[in-house]
């Protein structure tokens, strides 16, 4: 048989041949594989195979333990364990036990090999994989570790050594492994990746970066990039980070992975923003939460139009989604949008239902939006449902908003919360508002624990001791407060206001600077500080800080008010309008601006400036109706009557029906119909340049009030009862007046009235600075009247009676506090049941007197003194234009008498009030000459011995006087300097202070004679002075009847004086002294140089002052005619 030419058994054995060389091939490509792919040995599929994890190693081979670090095996301890009950063989033994599965086995033939045959390091090799396989990595490394220290290093050892002690945790020491596998330059990538890894877990990230680094240089691929992008990130290392991925390519083009992370980066890095990125990976992604996270970084970065844009992506995604609505109601909210707001509340309510949380948010809504009840009613759902204090806290808020204080004590006392002290502070807050001091003060003993978390609570007492009149007590508890930080600033300015309120200008400084020094532009320290400049006739500190005011707060009319009036009280008239001016410019184009600078261009009597501004009002308005309504309130406001009446005229005649509607109007309309004056009559003319004079408010109040009580003051039986009122006790000449006569009252054992006096609350009472000290007080009952700005009225125990008259008094308004004190003088003068009411000084004398009307008083005596105020300053009539015409109306009452301490007094007010044939009797003032010379202090001591040693044997020409316009002090110097040009053997002497002393003293340096003029400086001590001059000098343009004259010529003292109201009657011209009819500086001066001359003609007319002035003017003589005019009345 023959194949392709063959014999048969040629085939045959080529066959045999082809099998055995294919045998050979197959034995030596597993023997071959078996050598150089030796980590996972050939495994042989059996029916039931044993697999790694179910060989339980430690119970096959007995008394081996798991190796911890206190019993590590070594080598040869191990090799001997595994070998126990085993016998050396063939290497095929191993291999056909491992085949087989028979792990433990192969392991102990292994061992046992090795036992008999330590070289042979295929025995090892074949154990140490074995041992891996099984998850035995404590003694397979053992093996390894062997195997490395007796062969040169090869790749698998190498690897097997690292990767074991990887798995084992055994990070540093994978770590050296890695280093000898580095020192090997066999597989470099893999030594630098373990490294790295290791690192990583020993948390090591600065040392693993570099390392990472190195690989991506080796090897660059995207799982080695992102590890260098998380370390860098884990080391907070954003900008760089920013600057790798960017580096990439533009953001367009970067996958998303790439993007999140760069966009985390960003959020992280301080000078990046993320939003740009988000909004990239939202684009890319249409997720509703990618886009929820651009609108949450815009809404973090208030770009709260941005945010809202992206919110409104997430809802185009998911209409649904919560988050976004959420943070839309928040956005929408911020931008006041609030009913857009609302709008996406109830989305959100339909979406998720109506809980506590949305509750919550719509209470915050309408809270927000003014809808308090609203809020307010869901608040108290969720207080009702769960007791929820933030809802508790919301229905305070709301009621507080509300002003409705005592319902907001009632909520906190039914909720039984007693120890939060934030609903403690509101309801301190509620307690103070309603004037319920003494309960403040029981809330705040009852809760001194809390003040440690909330110092306002001590805040809250330390305002209510000084409400109740208890400085001292306030002033303690708000140097308690100078202990919390929070509050320091606050409790230095208290403190300083109540100093300044004690008229202790210095320690009122002294803690004013300590806020300034915190707070340099501190509105209410500033003010505060030009107030105190103002007092301590510091001009030039008080116009510095009104000035820092105006630049600081332009806006707030007062500080302009106060730079006006301080520059009038230095006679710096023409520079005050200039600051006007200034103000009308700045401001003029602003209604509500424009409306402040014509009250004050009526207060300072500017009417033109205020008739010009007008003017502009109504011409310049695009809505006249609204505009002549503006100036109806404005008017009204001021108490302007016949003002507001014309400008509502204008509005009747245009419209109507505004007319009807007006609640400004209507409020006009009632006080003319108590007063029973018609529109027209009051408004007179009612097109413009027809300015008919003023009717004030204040006036038709008192003409309604003498009209309703014509017939209630006659008869009755009250008390014996009678008050003196004053708006102060300082060392004025009015005041001095009250005092004699308070004095002689109480010392009277035949009168039969009790006397009692009033003050205005904000009175000095400073033993020094007034007459207070000298008061006869041991059985004189002291009240107050005036008070703080919104007092609680209502709550007073006579408010039934005060009913009544609430609505017609409310037509006062309460600039310069009239409101106020006619509302505390007449509860007082109700309480008192007083017969007889003595008020001093015109604007007190009003008040006093529609008060004592109110009141039911029957007798009324008003004391007035110098002129009638319209031939004063302006300072004098600025805030008493409605005098005049309160004055006729209230003299034409029964039992009202005003009294004039001079002729010529008298005759100024006949004709001011064109009251001619009316009679006003004159009550002399009275002096009590032997007080007028006193024991001196230490430093007035030394200043009149400075006067007698700077005098010699010169003449002294004196005066006492305050340095204000009306007492012309410039005009003194010029007499001064007329006087010495033609004698050295005269000199000068001025005792005083005021605004322009100052003034005087540069004008006396600029003449050259301010070597010749002493200029003593204020003085409580009068006679002490007098009793250093030979002549004494008054150039006054305003006078009443001047104490001063009577009291030089007392002390024997010859007077030059102009004409000047009641001078020529306490003066006897040509025997006790001149007086001059002019203010000619020449023929005044001629006067004292003549008198200078003529010594016998000074000692008769000094003994005739002498015993003139202190027969006429004594304090009997005046309580002498006091009393006949009490019964008179």
């Amino acid at each position: 048989m023959e194949f392709l030419g063959l014999s048969f058994w040629a085939v045959i054995g080529i066959v045999a041949l082809l099998g055995y060389l294919f045998l050979i091939g197959v034995v030596s490509s597993v023997v071959f594989l078996d050598n150089v792919l030796p980590r996972i040995p050939p495994q042989i599929e059996t029916p039931e195979r044993i697999r790694a994890k179910h060989v339980a190693f430690s119970e096959v081979i007995g008394g081996l333990e798991p190796i911890k670090e206190t019993n590590a095996e070594d080598f040869e301890v191990l090799i001997t364990n595994l070998a126990t009950g085993s016998s050396a063989g063939k290497l095929d033994d191993v291999r056909r036990l491992y085949n087989s599965g028979d792990f433990i086995g192969a392991i102990s033939k292994a061992a046992a090999i090795t036992i008999a045959n330590p070289k042979n390091v295929e025995a090892l090799r074949l154990l140490s994989r074995t041992l891996d396989r099984i998850g035995e990595y404590e003694r397979a490394v053992i093996v390894w570790d062997e195997l490395y220290n007796n062969l040169p290093i090869d790749e698998e050892i190498a690897t097997r050594r690292i990767r074991i002690r990887y798995s084992l945790n055994e990070f540093e020491a994978c770590i050296s492994a890695c280093e000898q596998l580095l020192d090997s330059k066999i597989n470099d990538l893999l030594a630098y990746e373990m490294i790295g890894k290791s690192l990583i877990n020993l948390k090591k990230y600065e040392d693993s970066l570099p390392i990472w680094e190195r690989i991506e240089l080796l090897s660059p691929n995207q799982e080695v990039a992102s590890k260098i992008d998380r370390l860098m990130f884990t080391l907070n290392k954003f900008e760089d980070l920013i600057l790798r991925i960017s580096e990439r390519g533009d953001v367009q083009e970067l996958g998303l992975d790439d993007l999140r992370l760069l966009s985390r980066a960003e959020m992280k890095s301080q000078n990046f923003d993320p939003a740009n990125t988000l909004e990239k990976i939202a684009v890319k992604t249409q997720d509703d939460d990618d886009w929820y996270e651009v609108a949450r970084v815009h809404f973090n970065k208030k770009r709260y139009d941005q945010s809202l844009i992206a919110s409104n992506e997430v809802l185009r995604i998911s209409p649904i989604n919560e988050k976004g609505l959420q943070l839309k109601i928040r956005t929408l909210m911020i931008l006041d949008r609030d009913l857009e707001a609302i709008d996406v509340l109830k989305q959100l309510k339909n979406t998720v239902g109506m809980d506590s949380n949305l509750l919550l948010k719509e209470a915050a809504l309408n809270f927000k939006i003014g809808n308090f009840s609203e809020a307010e009613m869901s608040y108290r759902t969720v207080w009702d449902e769960q007791n929820d204090i933030s809802a508790a806290r919301g229905v305070i808020r709301c009621l507080i908003r509300e002003e409705r204080f005592g319902a907001t004590i009632a909520f906190i006392d039914s909720i039984g919360i007693t120890l939060d002290e934030n609903i403690v502070v509101n309801k301190l807050h509620c307690l103070y508002k309603l004037q319920r001091f003494e309960q403040v003060m029981i809330v705040y003993e009852r809760n001194k624990d809390l003040i440690q978390k909330d110092p306002k609570i001590l805040r809250f007492a330390a305002m209510a001791q000084k409400s109740m009149g208890f400085l001292e007590k306030s002033l303690s508890l708000w140097h308690k407060l100078l202990d919390f930080d929070a509050e320091r600033l606050t409790a230095n300015l208290a403190i300083s206001g109540i100093a300044y309120d004690l008229h202790d200008n210095e320690k009122a400084l002294f803690f004013l600077l300590k806020v300034l020094d915190e707070d340099p532009t501190n509105e209410s320290a500033l003010w505060l500080n030009s107030q105190i400049d103002i007092r301590e006739k510091n001009w030039d500190g008080a116009i510095s800080t009104l000035t820092q005011l105006k630049l600081e707060y332009p806006t707030n009319i007062k500080y302009w008010r106060s730079h006006i009036s301080t520059l009038y009280r230095i006679n710096q008239k023409e520079l005050a309008e200039e600051i006007f001016r200034d103000a009308v410019e700045k401001f003029g184009n602003e209604l509500e601006y424009k409306t402040q600078l014509i009250e004050l261009a009526e207060e300072f009597l500017w009417p033109d400036f205020a008739r010009k501004l007008c003017v502009e009002i109504v011409k310049n308005s695009s809505e006249r109706i609204e505009s002549l309504l503006q100036l109806v309130e404005t008017y009204y406001s001021i108490g302007y009557a016949s003002t507001a009446s014309r400008f509502a005229m204008r509005v009747k005649q245009l419209d109507l029906e505004s007319f009807q509607q007006s609640e400004i109007i209507s409020k006009l309309l009632n006080l003319l119909e108590r007063a029973n004056i018609t529109l027209e009559e009051c408004g007179g003319n009612a097109f413009w340049g027809q300015w008919d004079e003023e009717i004030y408010n204040i006036q038709l109040v008192a003409k309604a009030i003498v009209l309703e009580t014509a017939t209630e003051r006659v008869g009755g039986n009250r008390s014996k009862n009678m008050a003196m009122v004053s708006s102060s006790i300082g060392r004025g000449g009015a005041e001095r007046q009250m005092v004699f006569c308070l004095n002689n009252l109480e010392q009277d054992k035949n009168i039969e009235y009790d006397v009692e006096l009033f003050l205005h609350s904000n009175s000095n009472l400073n033993l020094e600075t007034t007459y207070f000290g000298e008061l006869n007080k041991k059985n004189l009952v002291i009240n107050t009247f005036g008070g703080k700005k919104g007092a609680d009225y209502i709550n007073h125990k006579l408010y039934p009676n005060f009913k009544r008259w609430e609505e017609l008094i409310a037509h006062v308004p309460d600039s310069h506090q009239n409101y106020r004190n006619l509302v505390t003088m007449y509860y007082g003068f109700l309480e008192g049941d007083y017969e007889l009411i003595h008020a001093w000084q015109d604007l007190t004398n009003v008040i006093a007197a529609m008060a004592a009307m109110m009141a039911g008083v029957p007798k009324i005596l008003l004391s007035a003194r110098s002129m009638s105020p319209n031939q004063k300053t302006m300072l004098h009539m600025r805030t008493a234009g409605f005098l005049r015409g309160a004055y006729n109306e209230i003299l034409k009452a029964d039992g009202v008498v005003l009294c004039h301490n001079s002729e010529a007094g008298a005759q100024s007010y006949k004709q001011w009030f064109g009251m001619n044939s009316f009679d006003f009797p004159v009550l002399q003032n009275g002096t009590n000459f032997e007080q007028l010379v006193s024991v001196l202090s230490e430093d007035e001591q030394q200043n009149i011995q400075r006067l007698i040693d700077w005098k010699r044997d010169r003449l002294v020409v004196g005066t006492v006087f305050r340095f204000v316009p009306e007492k012309q002090p410039l005009l003194w110097i010029d007499i001064a300097r007329s006087v010495l040009t033609s004698r050295e053997d005269i000199c000068f002497v001025m005792v005083g202070d005021g605004p322009l002393f100052e003034a005087a003293k540069e004008k006396a340096n600029k003449l050259g004679i301010v070597d010749s003029i002493y200029f003593a400086g204020l003085s409580k001590s009068v006679g002490n002075w007098l009793q250093e001059f030979d002549l004494f000098l008054l150039c006054s343009s305003i006078e009443g009847l001047p104490n001063v004259l009577i009291e030089a010529q007392g002390f024997g003292v010859p007077v030059i004086s102009t004409n000047a109201g009641g001078a020529a009657e306490v003066v006897t011209d040509g025997e006790t002294g001149f007086i001059v009819n002019n203010y000619n500086t020449t023929e005044l001066a001629n006067k004292i140089i003549w008198a200078a001359d003529n010594e016998k003609w000074r000692k008769d007319a000094s003994k005739k002052s002498w015993e003139g002035s202190r027969s006429m003017f004594s304090v009997e003589a005046m309580y002498e005619r006091l009393l006949r005019l009490y019964d008179e009345i």
